[in-house]
C-alpha cells in the first residue's frame, strides 16, 4: 500500500469492524522486522492491552498490514468456523475470561497463554452453526447501519446548529453570559461547612455528561440550613463541569429535577437563565457548539491533559442571543433530531440484547456446543512472547 505499511491499532477496532480511516503506517524496514505478525485477511484480531476484549475482523484489502503489542492474531485453521468465532469472542461467556484473566493497574492487559486458553462456544452440527452465524452476521449489520445511521444524524446536528451559528454572524446580538443568567457556584465538599444534620443529595463532575445525565450513583453530603438554600438546584438550571479532561471542559445538561433538593458541587455550576431573554435549551446548545468549545478551550488554564475555567471566565462566556421565538425554533429543530438519534440507540440496544440471548441459548443448552473448536491462535507479539520492552511501529 502507498504511504508505507498499515499498523492496526485499538482505536482502529469498531464492534467487529476496523476504522480504515484511521490507520497509521510504519516503513517497510520497521515492518520487517515482525514478520511473524503480518497480517492476512480473515484473520480475527482480538484486544489484550488497555480496552481489553475488542474484536474485529481483517478485512482482505489489509492483508500484508501489520499490528501492535496491543493486539493479538487469531487464526483459524478451519475456515468454516471462522465468522461464528468471530461472534463468539464477543459474547459475554468469552468476555467474561477476558475479563478473569485481565491484570495490571496503570495498562490492564491479559497475556498470550490466557488468550490461548479462552473457551468458545461452538455448536456440535455444522448446518446450526452455519444457521446461527447467518443470523448473527444479519444482526451485526443491521447494527452497523443502526450505528451509521445514529453518527449521520449526529453529524447532521451539528452541522445545521454550525451553519446556523455561521449564517445568523453579524445579524444577531452578542453579550456576556452574565448579562442574561447568574452563574452559580456550588458546595466545596471539604470546606467549612456548618454541620446542621441536614443529608442532602449533591452533584458531582461524574453525574454530569456531555448532554446527559448519569445518576447511577449519588451521593450525599450533610449541610446546614443556610447551605441548602445557597446551592439547591433548580428546575432548567443549566450545568456545566468546571473542567478535568479536555472533553469534559464545559460538558452539560440541563437540570430537570431528577432528584429532588440537590445540591451541586463546586465543580460543577449552575447557569440560572433569564427566561425571558434566554432559554435553558438554547444555551446548552451554544455550549455544545464549535463556538462554544473553541470559547472553553481558549479560555481554559490548561496543563498535561487537563483543562479548567472558573466563573469569571464562564460569566464572559460569549452568547448569541436571537429573540426568544427563533430560539425555541432551533431547540424544536434540534430535539426532533435528538429524539431520532434516542430511537435509533434504543433499537442498537434491543439488536444487540437479541444477539446476546442467542448466544445465551447455546450455553444454557438450549442449544447444543462443543466448548473449545479446534482452531489455533496465533499471538505474534514479540514484546509479550520475549519479554521485551518498548514501542512498536510507531
Amino acid at each position: 500500500m502507498d504511504g508505507g505499511v498499515p499498523v492496526v491499532k485499538v482505536r482502529n477496532f469498531d464492534d467487529g469492524r476496523l476504522d480504515l480511516t484511521k490507520l497509521v503506517r510504519t516503513t517497510k524496514e520497521i515492518d520487517a522486522m515482525y514478520k511473524r505478525s503480518r497480517l492476512q485477511g480473515g484473520d480475527i484480531l482480538l484486544s489484550i492491552r488497555g480496552s481489553t476484549g475488542l474484536v474485529a475482523l481483517v478485512p482482505p484489502e489489509l492483508g500484508g498490514g501489520n499490528i501492535t503489542q496491543d493486539s493479538a492474531r487469531i487464526r483459524i485453521q478451519d475456515a468454516s468456523i471462522r465468522d461464528f468465532v468471530v461472534h463468539a469472542l464477543s459474547c459475554p461467556y468469552v468476555q467474561r475470561q477476558v475479563a478473569l484473566h485481565t491484570v495490571g493497574q496503570a495498562v490492564k492487559g491479559i497475556n498470550i497463554a490466557s488468550v490461548r486458553q479462552l473457551q468458545i462456544p461452538l455448536p456440535k452440527d455444522e448446518n446450526l452453526r452455519k444457521d446461527l452465524t447467518k443470523a448473527f452476521d444479519r444482526l451485526r449489520r443491521v447494527e452497523h447501519l443502526v450505528e451509521d445511521g445514529m453518527q449521520a444524524k449526529r453529524r447532521l446536528k451539528r452541522a445545521l446548529l454550525e451553519q446556523m451559528f455561521r449564517d445568523r454572524a453579524g445579524v444577531w446580538s452578542v453579550v456576556r453570559l452574565q448579562d442574561v443568567a447568574e452563574v452559580r457556584t456550588g458546595i466545596a465538599k471539604n470546606g467549612n461547612l456548618k454541620t446542621g444534620g441536614l443529608a442532602r443529595p449533591y452533584l458531582r463532575v461524574a453525574n454530569v455528561q456531555d448532554g446527559y445525565l448519569n445518576l447511577s450513583e449519588v451521593k450525599s453530603i450533610e449541610v446546614d440550613e443556610a447551605s441548602v438554600h445557597r446551592y439547591e438546584l433548580r428546575h432548567g438550571d443549566v450545568l456545566m463541569t468546571e473542567g478535568g479532561d479536555f472533553d469534559k471542559l464545559g460538558r452539560g445538561t440541563i437540570w430537570r429535577n431528577e432528584v429532588p433538593g440537590c445540591l451541586h458541587q463546586n465543580h460543577v455550576f449552575a447557569v440560572r437563565t433569564d427566561a425571558n431573554r434566554l432559554l435553558p435549551e438554547f444555551l446548552s446548545l451554544l455550549s455544545e457548539s464549535t463556538t462554544g468549545r473553541r470559547y472553553f478551550l481558549r479560555s481554559s488554564k490548561q496543563s498535561t491533559n487537563l483543562a479548567s475555567v472558573n466563573s469569571t471566565q464562564l460569566r464572559a462566556f460569549p452568547v448569541v442571543l436571537p429573540s426568544i421565538v427563533e430560539q425555541a425554533e432551533i431547540v424544536a429543530t434540534q430535539n426532533l433530531l435528538r429524539d431520532a438519534i434516542s430511537l435509533l440507540d434504543r433499537q442498537l440496544a434491543a439488536y444487540r440484547q437479541l444477539k446476546r440471548g442467542l448466544m445465551q441459548k447455546l450455553l444454557t443448552g438450549e442449544i447444543d456446543v462443543l466448548n473449545g473448536p479446534d482452531a489455533r491462535m496465533e499471538q505474534e507479539n514479540d514484546i509479550v512472547r520475549d519479554g521485551q520492552r518498548g514501542q512498536r511501529h510507531t
